[in-house]
Formats: C-alpha cells, sequence, structure tokens
C-alpha cells in the first residue's frame, strides 16, 4: 500500500493506464497537517503543496492536485490559497474537517473562505474521526473511522455551515463533499421540512467520477460507472466534462474521451473515461511529512440554492 501511495510517477500512470484512468487529483489525506502547531503545519503545508506541484508539472496531462492548508493559522492558510491557485497551479484545496475540535463557520476562519472564493478554488471538505466534544460513543466497535463516525463528523460540518449562513456571505464559494454526500442527501426533505433551506438533488452536470485509488478498487468502480444505466452523453459528463469544469483541468484534453463500452475489462490507454480523485502520498522535501494525499470518487450532487452551497456525495 505505501509503495502505490507513494508513487506519484510511471508506476501509478502505468496502472491508471491498465484500467483506462487518463487523470488522478491528488491531495494531502485525513488528518493532513490539521494535528499540528501553526507554525509547523503552515511549513508542511507549504512543502507538501511544492511536491505536488512538481509531480503535476511533470506529468500535466496525468495529474492534477488540491492544495493543504493549514486552518490554525487562517491568515496564513489564505496565502497559501493564494500561492496555490497562482504560482503553484493547483486546482482546489482540501481540509479536513474539524481542526483542534474548532468547525469553519467560526468567524476567523473567514479568510480561507475569502480567498478560496477570490480565486476560484473549490474546497474539499474531507472526512476525518470526530472531534473530541462528541468521539467518545463512537470509540465502540470502531464506530469512529470511516464505516461511520467519518460520515457523522463530516455531515455535521458542513450543516454547521450551511445554517452559520456561511455560503450567504460566500455566494460564489463552492464546497465538495463525498461519500454520497456524507449521508445529508437521504435526511434532505426532513432538512427542508425544517429548515426551508430549499435544497434540490443535483442533476447530471453536479455529479463527478472518481476512484479510491490505492484503498478501494478502481477497475471496480470504472466496471459500475461503464455499465450505469445512463445515456452517453451523461456517461460522458460524469467521466469528464463536470470534473474538467470544477477543477479546471485545462491539462486534460476531452477529446480523448471515446465513450468506448466493450467486453475488454482492461480499457486500453486514453480510451477509458474518467477523472477520478485518488489517494497519493508525495513526500516533502528531506523526507518529511510523508502524509497520504486523497481526493474521493465523486458521483452525485445537491445543491442548496439560494445560498450557493454545492455538495458531491460520492460511492466508491
Amino acid at each position: 500500500m505505501d509503495d502505490r501511495l507513494l508513487d506519484i510517477g510511471p508506476g501509478r500512470i502505468a496502472h491508471m493506464d491498465s484500467i483506462g484512468v487518463d487523470m488522478h487529483v491528488l491531495s494531502l489525506t485525513s488528518p493532513g497537517v490539521q494535528v499540528f502547531d501553526g507554525p509547523l503545519a503552515t511549513r508542511l503545508a507549504a512543502e507538501s503543496n511544492d511536491a505536488l506541484a512538481a509531480a503535476v508539472q511533470a506529468h500535466p496531462t496525468r495529474f492534477a492536485g488540491l492544495a493543504a492548508v493549514a486552518p490554525q493559522d487562517p491568515p496564513a492558510a489564505a496565502r497559501e490559497i493564494e500561492r496555490a491557485a497562482g504560482k503553484l497551479g493547483l486546482n482546489g484545496v482540501i481540509i479536513n474537517s474539524h481542526t483542534m475540535g474548532e468547525y469553519l463557520d467560526a468567524p476567523k476562519y473567514r479568510p480561507i473562505f475569502e480567498a478560496a472564493q477570490a480565486q476560484d478554488m473549490p474546497i474539499y471538505l474531507h472526512p476525518r474521526e470526530p472531534a473530541p466534544s462528541m468521539v467518545a460513543p463512537y470509540l465502540d466497535y470502531g464506530l469512529y473511522f470511516a464505516g461511520w463516525g467519518f460520515a457523522a463528523e463530516t455531515g455535521l460540518h458542513a450543516m454547521r455551515r450551511i445554517m452559520s449562513g456561511t455560503f450567504d456571505r460566500f455566494p460564489e464559494l463552492r464546497i465538495v463533499l463525498g461519500h454520497m454526500g456524507e449521508g445529508l442527501p437521504f435526511w434532505l426533505q426532513c432538512i427542508d421540512n425544517r429548515y426551508l433551506l430549499e435544497v434540490k438533488i443535483g442533476a447530471v452536470e453536479r455529479i463527478l467520477f472518481a476512484a479510491d485509488y490505492p484503498y478501494e478498487d478502481d477497475a471496480e468502480a470504472v466496471r459500475f460507472m461503464d455499465g450505469a444505466a445512463v445515456a452517453e452523453d451523461e456517461r460522458r459528463q460524469i467521466y469528464a466534462t463536470d470534473a474538467r469544469r470544477v477543477f479546471k483541468l485545462n491539462a486534460w484534453p476531452e477529446e480523448n474521451w471515446s465513450g468506448r463500452r466493450d467486453s475488454n475489462p482492461r480499457p486500453r490507454p486514453w480510451q477509458g473515461r474518467a477523472l477520478p480523485l485518488s489517494y497519493a502520498r508525495a513526500p516533502c522535501p528531506a523526507g518529511r511529512c510523508r502524509k497520504a494525499a486523497l481526493i474521493r470518487v465523486f458521483e452525485r450532487l445537491c445543491k442548496r440554492r439560494r445560498s450557493g452551497f454545492s455538495v458531491v456525495p460520492t460511492e466508491a
């Protein structure tokens, strides 16, 4: 597993080719730098982003990246978003839910949203274990981990941002949620009835495909989407067009899309379909902060029309 995480070069690309995947979007995994003190976290985020940008620049038609930031220091995080969007040419930001038990709806985090909105950088709100204030009941039976606790924690975080008016203050802000929207789509009718949030389940233009490589079977994810009962133009949107728009993946030439589906379980390179978002691990300079980088599989999305809130639920 570690070897696959650390490989952000030819080995990974060979695997991508073997299953017909054209691009991986890479980023630092949960909890990223959010467990360190502010100065250390800020430095490690910058080093990680430098390593990520170097990998993207080496393979610009195969890799894209989401920048890590240190919410512990909101002004510094805002500056790193600006650097990532400008000098580094990355495609968005990843924040791993709570930071030291605090949520992003707190006013002190507004510089992060101001920078993300100004730079047109989508923020992927990635899961992590529940905050200390709520984790105790999850510790039994392993419930704190990915099977349950991650979604409960991140869904709560998303609701706090909706209810706090974050998206009214930042109407152009774009937020991405994975894993079937961390459960929120299944509660939308109840949420709408209680809070009049005017939530709308998304259409095909808000559905993105990705693959949870190397933690899940990305070949199975491709087979699932190849066999999904959707029109070919919708399949193309889910596989490619929508991700290119959301993450501005302009280096990937969509004309390579073939829409081909046949009995061959291992599509030829560049005849597959996808812009899957995946895990990777990029060693920082001097071997520091060798954290796993992640982006999850995207498939469906819901949108809060009134505030511009967007969620991409995922299914791996």
